[in-house]
């Protein structure tokens, strides 16, 4: 399993190459929904107000997860040199505040606990400037999926 965070740092992060099994490759509604009750029972527990899953940042992490299967990497700035703040800017997303967790793992209790126990990704995971979340969760078959998290603020 991998994990990788960013808080909008332009340049920093090379793509990582992953190898994913030629198989049909599917957006998990479900292993979002999951991911959203851990990470709000993570910010009630820690005495911080929900996130509300916004649609359009929903959106982009899919499509970011997708694009990492299809292209079998991981990392915050893509092949192309496109990074999470030109994903933001492309989406036409409004934010003061943004952030991005990723993880490759076989299921999203994996990937929840994961970010949870990596120091990064859980600042994002509680980080109070946060009001809204989108979360991708695109499966390649029974034991591979990318979950990105995308986080704004303001």
């Amino acid at each position: 399993m991998v994990a990788l965070t960013a808080q909008g740092q332009r340049g920093t992060d090379r793509p990582m190459h992953v190898v994913v099994p030629k198989v049909a490759i599917s957006a998990s509604p479900s292993d979002e929904r999951a991911m959203l009750a851990a990470l709000n029972a993570l910010r009630t527990a820690a005495g911080e107000r929900r996130l509300i899953l916004d649609a359009s940042l929903t959106t982009m992490a899919r499509r970011y997860a997708r694009t990492m299967l299809e292209q079998q990497f991981i990392g915050h700035t893509d092949p192309s040199g496109h990074t999470m703040a030109d994903r933001f800017r492309a989406a036409r997303v409004r934010f003061r505040t943004a952030g991005e967790n990723l993880a490759f793992a076989p299921d999203a209790g994996g990937a929840e606990r994961l970010l949870e126990k990596s120091p990064p990704h859980r600042r994002n995971l509680l980080d109070r400037s946060f009001s809204r979340v989108g979360i991708g969760a695109v499966r390649a078959g029974p034991h591979a999926a990318a979950y990105v998290q995308e986080f704004a603020g303001g």
